[in-house]
């Protein structure tokens, strides 16, 4: 059993804590909070990113932080991932919090609005989809001399639904693996809805047409 201690406390969310792995500075994991039910779609979710990792064993991903397995704790089940961390060591911050503290105009030649292109051309092409890539979700890793890459780090897969637009939305999920023209569609729209294309046109005036 691994021990965990507040120490090793990064961030979290709605369902669970991230912690950095005591042992092992490149994972992190995230433990889901007491009495929480979320437990199915946290399931749904693992399966989904062994489906992408499997489907593309033969790329190097880094626009999405790995999945590593499952480990006991002294906190719970612990759900392994790839921490990402800036090229100094620190551990990424989201997008967010540069769009917020207005930071991200420190990024020259709309470096941020390139990073965000780019990770949406690499989830069309490579058929990795998110629901939610807003909030704390999409990390912003510095890489050195203002450059930076866009990585989702939760989020993926398919957002439960209703019972009415389930099926709708299961067969629509099947037919994004085979066409890129539907893959760019959800992506741009799952991008727009969350705000961030909007938030990166009034800082940068780009990303003003699709992919």
């Amino acid at each position: 059993m691994l021990f965990i201690d507040e120490n090793q406390y990064i961030s979290e969310g709605k369902t669970r804590k991230c912690y950095s792995h005591p042992n092992d500075k490149n994972l992190c994991i995230k433990i889901m909070k007491p009495l929480h039910t979320g437990v199915k779609f946290l399931n749904k979710e693992i399966k989904y990113y062994n489906k992408i990792q499997k489907r593309n064993k033969k790329y190097s991903l880094s626009f999405f932080a790995k999945y590593h397995g499952k480990i006991d704790t002294n906190l719970g089940v612990g759900y392994l991932y790839d921490l990402i961390r800036d090229q100094n060591g620190k551990v990424s911050l989201p997008i967010k919090y540069y769009i917020e503290t207005r930071s991200i105009n420190k990024f020259p030649n709309n470096h941020a609005a390139a990073a965000l292109k780019d990770i949406m051309q690499k989830m069309v092409k490579h058929k990795v989809f998110g629901y939610d890539v807003y909030h704390n979700n999409l990390l912003c890793r510095l890489k050195g001399k203002n450059k930076i890459e866009l990585v989702l780090i939760d989020g993926l897969g398919i957002t439960s639904q209703s019972t009415s637009v389930r099926t709708i939305k299961s067969y629509f999920s099947f037919l994004v693996n085979y066409s890129d023209y539907l893959a760019r569609k959800r992506v741009n729209a799952v991008f727009r809805s969350s705000g961030i294309l909007n938030a990166l046109e009034k800082n940068a005036n780009k990303l003003k047409e699709n992919l």
